[in-house]
């Protein structure tokens, strides 16, 4: 395999996992990227103060999340709804 596949060691560091572990049960609980853990941490920190959260943030953040979201499915965001439950 080259330097650039998903098997290059390299990737280790993108993922919370030290270096004296080897986790291979990811089909139950796969490790956490840094960034995802960096960005829940932001969000908690976000949720922790609501009196600083105003209306065009959730808007704003989902419609970023809509286009994102559409990317990976080989579209836009048109495609993509997002809505509070789905109950």
């Amino acid at each position: 395999m080259t330097d650039d596949g998903p098997l290059h060691a390299g990737r280790r560091d993108l993922f919370a996992v030290p270096d004296d572990v080897a986790y291979f049960n990811t089909a139950s609980m796969a490790p956490v990227l840094r960034a995802s853990l960096v960005a829940g941490e932001e969000a908690l920190a976000r949720r922790a103060a609501p009196w600083d959260f105003l209306a065009r943030d959730w808007f704003d953040d989902s419609e970023r999340l809509r286009v994102l979201a559409g990317g990976l499915f080989g579209g836009d965001g048109e495609g993509v709804a997002l809505v509070p439950a789905s109950s």
